[in-house]
């Protein structure tokens, strides 16, 4: 259906020659321009080649013109090019002037559950078996694919207990928060008229709720993982936004901090093999 598929992630401080990088790779391109202009035309002229075009801008955070990465819409490809962009916020798509909008919600219960089971490896019988905690802990997402995919993956062969802790402590984080909401709601009801807060508060509780559900199970499972796979972590945390991360490099940077062996630098080969089995390990989950 089309020549080329072109597929791009934006983060919240875009890299403009990084993914003009990416495109020219993808279009086995060499660049050798200096200017981000110059790359730019330099890209646009060798997309021109082909006839029909998808291009996926993914992870979108606001206003970005494609122009200065080497796509630009006009009559000669109008039709023939179809731009897909991918955003968490709908006025994103206002501003890149977006024809058609299609709204991805989140899952059902029903949907959540089913997908919760294949990637836990779990049954109903299970969950019957143990007071329907997997399915509650399924629940705590709230239909959130993210947070279902890492639950699931991070109790998946679990034992029982551990199914159970992971439950209490989902619903202590929980209850500390509904606290902490409690002081703030009386500060600002002291602060302000209470109609007004009323408003604002049914406003900011949506969106707090969006967000805390899958940072506290994604803390959760961070907390759940071996020390040394948490450093791994920590050194990937190092590297800018949507940066590809050669394993390669990850490995000999692990071993030249010494992340290895609770901080004690294993001898090779045993040391690159336990770092690459943690890596290997971080990906499947």
């Amino acid at each position: 259906m089309f020549d080329k598929v072109i597929s791009i992630t934006v983060s919240q401080t875009p890299d403009i020659r990084a993914i003009q990088g990416k495109i020219a790779d993808m279009l086995k391109l060499t660049l050798g321009e200096e200017s981000e202009e110059g790359r730019a035309q330099r890209l646009l002229m060798s997309l021109k080649e082909k006839k029909r075009i998808l291009v996926i801008v993914d992870s979108l955070w606001g206003e970005f013109n494609l122009k200065d990465i080497g796509i630009s819409l006009n009559e000669s490809n109008k039709g023939a090019w179809k731009i897909i962009v991918i955003t968490s916020d709908q006025h994103v798509c206002t501003l890149m002037n977006c024809q058609k909008e299609i709204h991805l919600g989140i899952l059902s219960e029903d949907e959540s559950w089913t997908w919760f089971q294949k990637l836990a490896n779990v049954d109903d019988d299970f969950s019957n078996s143990m007071n329907g905690v997997p399915r509650k802990l399924c629940d705590e997402c709230k239909g959130l694919p993210l947070t279902i995919k890492t639950l699931a993956l991070s109790l998946k062969g679990k034992q029982n207990t551990e199914w159970e802790t992971a439950l209490a402590k989902l619903k202590d984080s929980e209850a500390l928060n509904d606290h902490e909401d409690i002081v703030d709601d009386h500060e600002e009801i002291v602060d302000a008229h209470e109609e007004i807060v009323d408003d604002h508060e049914e406003i900011v509780d949506d969106h707090e709720e969006i967000v805390r559900r899958p940072r506290n199970i994604l803390q959760f499972c961070y907390l759940c993982l071996p020390t040394a796979a948490k450093r791994i972590i920590q050194l990937c945390s190092l590297y800018l936004q949507e940066h590809h991360i050669p394993t390669e490099d990850l490995v000999r940077d692990a071993l030249g901090m010494c992340l290895v062996g609770g901080g004690m630098l294993l001898l090779p080969p045993s040391s690159r093999s336990l770092v690459q089995t943690l890596i290997n390990g971080l990906f499947e989950s």
